[in-house]
């Protein structure tokens, strides 16, 4: 579908569109069924610097503040 204007393939629709908001629907109920998505605050991290695991964004906001590695994986 193509909506107005955004960049990096974002798009915008109206809000009073029905039959769009019920494709955003879906396409959302297909995403987290097949669990196509991340939970920031719960996910699995590595410092790829030092090794840590570490548990959410918020632990490795932490972890950069405090030793200033800005390197992570998702386990």
């Amino acid at each position: 579908m193509e909506g107005v204007g955004g960049a990096g393939g974002q798009r915008m629709f109206p809000v009073s569109d029905a039959r769009i908001l019920e494709k955003a629907s879906q396409l959302a109920r297909e995403a987290f069924q097949a669990r196509q998505y991340t939970d920031v605050a719960k996910f699995s991290l590595k410092c790829l610097a030092c090794g840590t695991g570490l548990q959410g964004q918020s632990e490795a906001q932490r972890h950069a503040m405090e030793t200033g590695h800005i390197n992570f994986g998702e386990v």
